[in-house]
C-alpha cells in the first residue's frame, strides 16, 4: 500500500512539475506596453559579468521603457547599477552599457553590431502604470509585475494597456569606438573595399534600419 501511495505521490509531483516547466523560457515579449515593459515574458536566470571578471547569477530581465536591466531579489525588483559591469548575459542574449544606454549585441566578429531601443516618450504622457518595483541604484520609473512560482512575470496586455512604439538604433563598434550603423560608417571602416561594398549594398537592397540586412552586410565585409 505504501508503495502505491509513493508512486501516486511521485506521479502527482511530476504532473505539477511539468505544468510549471511548460512555461517556455527565454520567450521575447512582442508587445511592449506600460504594464508589460520587459524584453522577456518572464524573468530568466542570467549572469552579470563585472569588469574584474566577477560573475553573479540572478533572475534578470531588460526593461525597455526605463532602458535598464532589472533583477529579482527577495520578491522585489531592482534596477541594476551598471557601473563596473562588463555585460549581462540572459539566455542567448548579451547586453552591454554605453553612456547609460542598453546595447544588445547582435553580431560579434571583427566588428560588433548592436541595437539600442527607445520608446516614444510622448506615448507615456498622461499614462500611469502600477508601481511595485524598487530602484535603489538608478533613477527611473518602475512598472508592474505579478509573482508566480516561476519568478516574476509581465502583466499581459489588456484593452487599457496600449502597445508602445519602439525605435531601434543600430550601432557598430570597432576598436572600442561606437559608430552609427549606416553606409558612411561601413565605407569608412572598409575604405579599401569601397567599390565592392557599394555594389553589394545595391545588389542586395541593404536596409540600414533592418537587423537582418545589417548582419548580412557585416558578414560580407568580414569576408572581403
Amino acid at each position: 500500500m505504501k508503495k502505491e501511495l509513493l508512486i501516486l505521490y511521485l506521479a502527482l509531483f511530476l504532473i505539477k512539475f511539468n505544468i510549471y516547466a511548460q512555461e517556455e523560457p527565454c520567450v521575447v515579449n512582442k508587445h511592449i506596453t506600460i504594464n508589460s515593459p520587459f524584453f522577456f515574458n518572464s524573468f530568466q536566470e542570467g549572469i552579470v559579468v563585472f569588469s574584474d571578471t566577477l560573475k553573479i547569477r540572478a533572475l534578470l530581465n531588460y526593461n525597455i521603457i526605463t532602458d535598464n536591466i532589472y533583477y529579482s531579489y527577495d520578491n522585489d525588483l531592482y534596477s541594476l547599477d551598471t557601473r563596473d559591469i562588463k555585460y549581462v548575459a540572459i539566455c542567448n542574449y548579451r547586453f552591454y552599457f554605453r553612456n547609460t544606454f542598453v546595447l544588445q549585441l547582435l553580431y560579434n566578429k571583427d566588428i560588433k553590431l548592436f541595437v539600442s531601443r527607445k520608446i516614444n516618450q510622448e506615448e507615456l504622457h498622461d499614462k500611469k502604470g502600477a508601481y511595485n518595483a524598487k530602484s535603489p541604484n538608478t533613477v527611473g520609473s518602475d512598472y508592474a509585475y505579478i509573482k508566480t512560482r516561476g519568478g516574476v512575470k509581465n502583466l499581459r496586455k489588456s484593452n487599457n494597456d496600449k502597445e508602445l512604439s519602439i525605435n531601434c538604433y543600430y550601432k557598430i563598434m570597432k576598436n572600442n569606438k561606437l559608430y552609427p550603423a549606416n553606409k558612411k560608417t561601413f565605407l569608412k571602416l572598409y575604405q579599401n573595399k569601397k567599390p565592392e561594398i557599394l555594389e553589394y549594398i545595391r545588389e542586395n537592397n541593404i536596409r540600414f534600419n533592418n537587423e537582418a540586412s545589417l548582419k548580412q552586410l557585416a558578414n560580407f565585409c568580414e569576408n572581403l
